[in-house]
C-alpha cells in the first residue's frame, strides 16, 4: 500500500505487523515507481537514490523523454503515473533539478530532489483500497 503525506510520498508498505509495518522509503535505492512530468502523459521511471547518511533525500529519474529539460533554476515536478497498480496517478514524488542524455542517446536521465521534511516525518497515511461491495 502507498504511504504519504502532505508532501507527497513516503514510500510503500513492506511488511505489516499487529501495530506497526515495515516501509521501503522514496529515497531507498530498492523502490522503483512509474511516473510522468507533472502534465505530460508519457511514462518514465523513478528509482530511489545512493543516499549518504544526514543528506537530503535524492532520487534518480530515467527514460525522460529527449524533448525535457530541467535545471536548478526551472526544476520540473515529477508524479507518479498510475501505472504498476501500487500508486495513483497524481501523487507528487519530487522535482528533477537536472537532465542529461543517457549513454545510449535515446533518453534523458536527471536528478530528483525530494522533499526535505521526509527526514521530518512523525505521521503518515497508509491508501487502502476499498473493496466493491
Amino acid at each position: 500500500a502507498p504511504v504519504i503525506f502532505s508532501g507527497g510520498i513516503v514510500g510503500k508498505v513492506a511488511e505489516v505487523h499487529a501495530y506497526t509495518c515495515t516501509v521501503d522509503l522514496i529515497s531507498s535505492p530498492n523502490l522503483r515507481i512509474a511516473a510522468t512530468l507533472d502534465g505530460d502523459t508519457r511514462p518514465l521511471s523513478y528509482q530511489g537514490g545512493d543516499n549518504p547518511s544526514f543528506g537530503p533525500p535524492l532520487g534518480i529519474a530515467e527514460y525522460v523523454p529527449t524533448d525535457a529539460s530541467a535545471s536548478p533554476t526551472s526544476p520540473k515536478r515529477l508524479v507518479t503515473s498510475g501505472l504498476g497498480g501500487v500508486f495513483p496517478a497524481g501523487l507528487i514524488i519530487g522535482e528533477i533539478t537536472r537532465l542529461e542524455t543517457s549513454t545510449d542517446g535515446l533518453f534523458k536521465t536527471g536528478d530528483v530532489r525530494l522533499d526535505p521534511r521526509l527526514a521530518e516525518i512523525t505521521e503518515v497515511t497508509i491508501l487502502v483500497p476499498l473493496l466493491p461491495n
